[in-house]
């Protein structure tokens, strides 16, 4: 199967997101995670340097999206 050539840091979020909401867990492994989703490891040591990082990055984003909304109001 052919490898992604270029992912961002969104998309490595959406792909992380679908698959908690399938798996309903944690990847065991930043290359198990890149495996299933067909990229490169290093591609993700690119933007986070593993699930805790990712998932504080994901939270923050949800905070500034809803200070956002709310500040709008």
């Amino acid at each position: 199967m052919a490898r992604k050539k270029n992912i961002t840091a969104e998309k490595i979020i959406d792909l992380y997101m679908s698959t908690l909401l399938i798996d309903d867990n944690i990847p065991k492994t930043v290359y198990a995670f890149a495996h299933a989703n067909n990229f490169e490891e290093n591609d993700f040591y690119k933007y986070f340097s593993n699930f805790d990082v990712l998932e504080k990055h994901i939270f923050s984003l949800f905070l500034r999206k809803h200070f956002g909304a709310i500040s709008r109001k």
